[in-house]
Formats: C-alpha cells, sequence, structure tokens
C-alpha cells in the first residue's frame, strides 16, 4: 500500500486509536482536513472503512 507521509502519519495515529479530531489536533489540521485524507485513501487503495484501512497498511509494513 503506497501512500504519502502524511496519510503514513494519518494511519499511525489512528492506528494507536485516535479520533479524527485528536488526529487533527496531533498534526495541526482540522477534523475536516483528516477526513478528507481518510476519504482520498479510501478510493486510492479500493478500502471501506479506517479500519481496514489500517489494518491493509500495518499489514504491508510489516513485509
Amino acid at each position: 500500500m503506497k501512500v504519502t507521509r502524511r496519510q503514513a502519519e494519518i494511519l499511525e495515529l489512528i492506528g494507536s486509536g485516535l479520533s479524527d479530531k485528536e488526529v487533527g489536533h496531533k498534526l495541526g489540521v482540522s477534523q475536516s482536513t483528516i477526513r478528507t485524507h481518510l476519504k482520498r485513501l479510501y478510493r486510492q487503495h479500493g478500502v471501506h472503512s479506517r479500519a481496514e484501512a489500517v489494518v491493509e497498511w500495518f499489514a504491508e509494513k510489516d513485509r
């Protein structure tokens, strides 16, 4: 799963259990911006949920 550096940051933070709002606060962007990044990620990689995106990210990362 190829992702941008920002998408990787978001996936790491979501994987650690943070909400969109918490991720946005940590990265200095709005919750809406996080949701936009996630929607693009879903579309690019054919996933349908944050859980599915995180599982695929960590599975690829561990290879």
